[in-house]
C-alpha cells in the first residue's frame, strides 16, 4: 500500500501534462501513486499518460467520459490506496521534493489536513505571483506547528484557501467524512473543502 495517493484529472491538457508529471516522476519521496482519470480527452493526454505508465508503475490510468472536474475527482477518489491523498492539477507541478516535505509534516502532526502554500505562475510573463490567500498568511502564526479547527480561525474562515490542490488529507478522514465534489456545480471546490474542514478537529498548515 503506497503512503501517498495522488489523484490527478486529466482532459485536454498536452500542453501542460509532461511538465506535470515529470514533477510527480522526479519526487524525492517514491512511496505513491498517481491516479490519472483521463475523462474523456480528445487531445493526445492519453497517449501521454500510457507513455508514463508504460515507464512507472505508479501511475495507473482510468479513462472516462467526460464527466467534469468534480467528476474526474470523484472518481479518481474511489481508486485510492494510499495512507493520504492529494489532488493535482494536471496543468499544475510540484517541487521535487514535495511530497517528501508535506507526509513528513503531516506524519509528526497527525493532521486529517495539511495546507501547503502554493503560488501562480503567469506563463506569458514567465513570473510567479502569491498573495495572503496562496501563502496562508491569514493564518495566525500562533497555529502553526499544531492541529487547529475552524473554530480557531472563525475571524478568517472565508479568506482561507479553498482550493483543494493545496492540501493533503487523511486519506481515512475522508472516507470516514464521506464527502465527495458536487458534480454539474459552479464552485464546487466550495463546497468539499468546507464540508470536510468543518468535519475535522485537526488542520495544520505548512
Amino acid at each position: 500500500m503506497p503512503q501517498i495517493s495522488v489523484v490527478l484529472p486529466v482532459y485536454n491538457v498536452e500542453e501542460y501534462l509532461r511538465q506535470c508529471l515529470d514533477s510527480l516522476a522526479n519526487q524525492t519521496f517514491e512511496d505513491f501513486e498517481v491516479i490519472c482519470v483521463n475523462d474523456g480527452s480528445g487531445d493526445s493526454s492519453l497517449s501521454i499518460l500510457e507513455e508514463y505508465a508504460s515507464e512507472d508503475e505508479r501511475f495507473k490510468i482510468i479513462s472516462q467520459e467526460n464527466k467534469g472536474l468534480s467528476g474526474a475527482r470523484n472518481t479518481g477518489m474511489d481508486y485510492i490506496k494510499g495512507k493520504y491523498t492529494i489532488f493535482v492539477d494536471s496543468d499544475d507541478w510540484l517541487e521535487l521534493n514535495a511530497l517528501e516535505k508535506l507526509y513528513n509534516k503531516i506524519i509528526a502532526l497527525d493532521s486529517d489536513i495539511l495546507m501547503y502554500k502554493f503560488r501562480f505562475f503567469n506563463q506569458d510573463s514567465e513570473q510567479y505571483s502569491e498573495s495572503v490567500f496562496t501563502n496562508l498568511e491569514v493564518i495566525d502564526a500562533s497555529l502553526e506547528n499544531k492541529n487547529f479547527n475552524y473554530r480557531d480561525v472563525s475571524d478568517i474562515l472565508f479568506k482561507i484557501s479553498h482550493a483543494p490542490f493545496n492540501k493533503l488529507y487523511k486519506t481515512s478522514f475522508l472516507r470516514e467524512a464521506g464527502i465527495k465534489f458536487p458534480e454539474n456545480l459552479n464552485y464546487e471546490d466550495l463546497y468539499f473543502f468546507y464540508m470536510v474542514f468543518f468535519k475535522t478537529e485537526k488542520v495544520s498548515v505548512f
